[in-house]
């Protein structure tokens, strides 16, 4: 058997990437943990060995900060109180897909597949609304005996349909033949003007550009790694190796562009990947472009207002120039209009 799809650390951030998707029901006010980081310590404790709630807050209490920053907690334990109402407003679809999906990632194969069996079960010890216990058909996956995914099976129906229902949900993992292969394979599509309609095709100058970005920033983070493993971490690495805030929406840009084409040619699963910006660090960047929205642009500092001793001395200057009463009004009406 071979090892499992994703490795540590780059699992662990994938798991986060996933749970981030499930939206929050939770009203905004009174937020404090990120919802990612309430299933992502869950995770973590029930294969600690918790089954229930007040155990998962323990096991939280007792994890080390950089644990549970790991786990997308990085404010700290929550209470077993803030986990039980999280999980009761969350869906359980969802979540049960999001799960299935990381499951499917410490997969493992035999013989260069993977072997999923699919069988319906009653469930032993719930009953529905009905009296009757739930029956369900569930996938499961033989190389670590998970279930990736389970869907219910209609009381007035049979296995059959939910099987199709079951199997709709890993439409998008078979969907990514391409995986397993390095990110010298990604850059190399990208590039690859056949990507493109005979009308659609970049322009000498752009796929000069597109190529020169690609072997200087990309490359050096990516090249050498798995697609399946390619991280935010790798993208973010990325467009900060550019030396400057333009080249860096430059990246950015290709970055994005990258994204989109290994999605779509089964390279890459997550449109979260593109979802980075340059950072400057400790490099200089120039003082932002002052804008006050609204403002004409003959507006002038306060300080150079002439003050009320500037406006009287100009006012008896004037009245005694010939027209000098009429002068010295316009002059007064001007400065205590709001017109200078």
């Amino acid at each position: 058997m071979t090892s499992s799809l994703i490795k540590g650390a780059a699992r662990t951030r994938y798991l986060l990437d996933l749970l981030s998707q499930v939206p929050d029901p939770r009203k905004r006010r009174g937020r404090r943990h990120r919802l990612a980081g309430l299933p992502g310590v869950g995770v973590a404790a029930v294969i600690a060995g918790s089954r229930s709630f007040a155990a998962i807050g323990q096991w939280a209490a007792d994890a080390s900060p950089d644990v549970l920053a790991a786990l997308g907690a990085d404010r700290g334990p929550a209470d077993e109180s803030t986990c039980r109402r999280a999980f009761a407003l969350v869906s359980a679809d969802i979540l049960d897909q999001v799960l299935g999906a990381w499951l499917f990632t410490r997969a493992v194969r035999a013989a260069g597949r993977l072997v999923i069996a699919v069988d319906g079960k009653a469930v032993r010890g719930a009953k529905g609304k009905d009296g009757k216990a739930p029956h369900l058909v569930a996938a499961l996956a033989h190389g670590i005996g998970a279930v990736l995914g389970q869907v219910a099976v209609n009381a007035k129906s049979n296995e059959i349909p939910a099987v199709r229902d079951l199997l709709a949900a890993f439409a998008d993992l078979a969907g990514a033949p391409n995986m397993t292969k390095p990110g010298t394979a990604l850059i190399a599509w990208y590039l690859n003007p056949d990507r493109h309609p005979v009308a659609q095709r970049w322009s000498r100058r752009h796929a000069d550009t597109q190529h020169r970005l690609c072997q200087r920033f990309a490359a050096p983070v990516i090249a050498t790694i798995t697609c399946q493993d390619i991280a935010t971490a790798h993208t973010q690495a990325i467009v900060n190796a550019a030396p400057t805030a333009g080249e860096g929406d430059r990246v950015q840009r290709m970055i994005s562009a990258l994204i989109t084409a290994g999605i779509d040619a089964g390279y890459l699963t997550s449109s979260r990947l593109a979802k980075v910006h340059w950072q400057a660090g400790d490099r200089p960047v120039p003082d932002p472009a002052v804008s006050v929205a609204g403002e004409s642009a003959l507006w002038v500092d306060p300080a150079e207002i002439p003050s009320d001793g500037d406006i009287a001395k100009l006012g008896h200057s004037l009245a005694a120039a010939r027209h000098g009463e009429r002068h010295e009004l316009m002059a007064s009406t001007a400065a205590y209009s709001g017109l200078r």
